[in-house]
């Protein structure tokens, strides 16, 4: 973890970050869901879900292809594709 975190250049405090977010936005949608559950029948709360996942998805594409993170990311794994390359004498027997 300590050698992905250093060649992506993902600091720990990044991360920490990431992850409050994360249980915040979780906490927040539970307590959502309990108001709504109140006041909206089933299908209804399916249609709204199915429409939020949708948006979420699509917004986690356009992050993922224009941000920062994509192209650490990108760099970490062309460079892993470099070193089987580089490697590939070794890897001869798997094919």
């Amino acid at each position: 973890m300590v050698a992905i975190t250093k060649k992506t250049n993902f600091q720990v405090p990044d991360a920490s970050t990431l992850n409050i977010l994360f249980w915040a936005g979780f906490s927040i949608g539970r307590g959502f869901g309990i108001f709504y559950a109140n006041y909206f029948t089933p299908v209804t709360m399916i249609v709204y879900d199915l429409i939020g996942c949708t948006a979420s998805i699509v917004s986690m594409f356009q992050l993922m292809f224009w941000s920062e993170v994509y192209l650490k990311l990108f760099n970490f794994v062309s460079d892993a594709d470099v070193m089987l390359k580089k490697n590939k004498g070794i890897l001869d027997f798997i094919d």
